[in-house]
């Protein structure tokens, strides 16, 4: 049985929810609940690509197989949505996961980490609305 990525999405939310709850640093929370919200959308998204839209991921040495998915999607005129959130989702993981401070144009981290699910709902929502009704 493969793995649900959908499942990252709901924990990222739920250890936000419950970060005032818990005694961890609620920045590293929020670190990793962006890092989460963006594998989540990531890996269904080219699930999804691989399903329904003949995409195949880079064979060759050296090509960002997050990239090629994105411009994939930005290559698609009918696909405005993933292509664009879905980069913009990469930055904000890579913010995450390797800067020691969060660029302020993100705002607080409580706000980039909301951001973060926003966009992460709306590529899984567009997907579905167009492949698994």
């Amino acid at each position: 049985m493969s793995f649900d990525w959908l499942c990252y999405l709901e924990l990222a939310e739920s250890i936000f929810c419950q970060r005032e709850n818990l005694e961890i640093n609620e920045e590293a929370i929020c670190r990793c609940a962006v890092s989460r919200a963006y594998y989540a959308a990531y890996c269904y998204s080219r699930n999804i690509a691989e399903a329904h839209m003949l995409y195949e991921r880079p064979r060759k040495k050296g090509v960002s197989a997050h990239d090629h998915l994105i411009n994939f999607f930005r290559n698609d005129m009918r696909m405005p949505i993933p292509g664009a959130r879905l980069a913009k989702l990469k930055e904000w993981r890579t913010a995450s996961d390797y800067d020691d401070v969060i660029p302020k144009k993100l705002g607080s981290i409580q706000y980039f980490t909301k951001s973060a699910f926003k966009y992460a709902h709306e590529i899984i929502d567009f997907l579905d609305n167009r492949y698994n009704e």
